[in-house]
């Protein structure tokens, strides 16, 4: 597996300066907005903002706090 990972096409070396400033997450959101957790066009789970009144792609009610 580890194999695989390292030998992805296009992928690039990084220096120890470049690893050290990557950072992950992100921060949480103001909670007057509200937001939907949609699978992207990748695949990987994001979060849209959306308003409180509407509702999410899926059909379901957006969810407090997850808005930018």
């Amino acid at each position: 597996m580890i194999k695989n990972i390292l030998n992805l096409r296009g992928a690039q070396k990084i220096n120890r300066t470049e690893q050290e400033s990557i950072k992950g997450g992100f921060g949480l959101p103001s909670t007057d907005d509200c937001g939907c957790v949609v699978v992207g066009r990748f695949g990987y789970q994001e979060i849209i903002a959306v308003s409180c009144s509407s509702t999410c792609p899926d059909g379901s009610n957006p969810i407090p706090g997850l808005g930018f």
